[in-house]
């Protein structure tokens, strides 16, 4: 093998080498990123998944609240104007109480109520917190 081969040979090695370098380095440092979903999209899937929680079915709501439709609506209008429990920018009061009433009914922890209702622990607890005060 000549000089000028061996040369061509090592400078192929080491640009394909920096390139891996390179590339590897993208692919941790893309790594740290935390993806967020976008929050349109998110108030979609709460929606979704509120509704398939108490509006889908009579049998859905009871097993989810313990309660028909009809006296969970009543429930709610009860909080909201004799207890003065309200709506946020984000949640409605059908969604609190119902994240309310599904921790009664199941004993379940936070987290459960967060994957459920794609609400964050913060969230669910403070809200909570909200509805236990209006029915006390």
């Amino acid at each position: 093998m000549d000089q000028q081969t061996l040369l061509d040979v090592l400078t192929a090695f080491t640009l394909a080498q920096r390139k891996m370098l390179l590339t590897l380095e993208l692919l941790m440092n893309d790594n740290r990123r935390i993806t967020h979903t976008p929050s349109d999209t998110r108030h979609r899937i709460r929606q979704l998944a509120y509704f398939c929680t108490i509006h889908e079915s009579d049998l859905v709501c009871r097993q989810s609240t313990r309660m028909n439709r009809r006296t969970f609506a009543i429930l709610c209008h009860l909080l909201q104007t004799v207890s003065g429990l309200s709506s946020t920018e984000i949640v409605d009061v059908e969604e609190i109480v119902a994240m309310f009433l599904y921790v009664l009914a199941h004993n379940v922890k936070n987290r459960v109520i967060q994957k459920k209702f794609v609400q964050s622990g913060e969230t669910v607890s403070r809200h909570f917190n909200f509805v236990l005060l209006a029915v006390v």
